[in-house]
């Protein structure tokens, strides 16, 4: 006799916990989506600070690129080698007027300005580079020259007057642990040498008459 009043009941009661259940949901569904909606905007707010930290990771982690420069002339291959860390200084004939590493050939870093560089007379290797080098020779220029000093300070970039208008330039000796390389840390105009970077040297400028 109270069979149908007890289903009722029992009805009522399951209806009332599915409707807690649904609003409980519904309040986890606003909040979660109230903490990805935060989430995303500080996501956002510090994107340029995470591109700007993965894009100096691969700069950094990158490895380094010879630096070509364009020769045209006569041109012979010289193999140096700096065993047990030593400087060592490889002559060619004739008068250098650029030189570039073709191939390495040991272990040790080869970097340009750093542990392999050239003067007028042939190529030089320190550190443990060991390498192969294109080598292009010409006429020794006429005329005058002198020797100029100049320093890039802080890494920035300085101005040198030759006192003169120049007709060539080349490092003489180098000073900074920072590569000297001509065309990127280094340079000349028709009246200056500039260097930038932390490249510091000495340099053989010729002047035209």
């Amino acid at each position: 006799m109270f069979a149908p009043q007890k289903i009722a009941l029992t009805e009522r009661r399951s209806f009332g916990r599915m409707r807690q259940s649904s609003t409980r949901g519904e309040s986890l569904g606003i909040l979660d989506g109230g903490r990805a909606a935060t989430w995303e905007k500080e996501t956002m707010r510090r994107m340029p600070w995470i591109i700007a930290l993965l894009a100096a990771a691969i700069f950094l982690l990158a490895p380094a690129k010879t630096h070509a420069q364009q020769y045209t002339g006569a041109s012979t291959s010289v193999r140096c080698r700096s065993t047990d860390g030593r400087f060592r200084h490889c002559p060619v004939n004739g008068w250098v007027r650029g030189a570039q590493l073709t191939r390495q050939i040991g272990g040790g870093n080869c970097s340009q300005g750093r542990s392999w560089g050239y003067d007028d007379r042939g190529v030089w290797v320190d550190r443990g580079c060991q390498g192969e080098f294109q080598v292009w020779t010409g006429g020794r220029p006429s005329g005058r020259s002198t020797v100029v000093r100049c320093s890039s300070q802080d890494g920035g970039r300085k101005t040198c007057p030759a006192g003169g208008r120049i007709a060539n330039a080349l490092i003489e000796q180098q000073f900074s642990g920072s590569p000297c390389i001509q065309g990127t840390t280094w340079g000349f105009d028709s009246r200056n040498l500039w260097v930038t970077r932390g490249c510091r040297a000495d340099f053989r400028v010729w002047l035209s008459r």
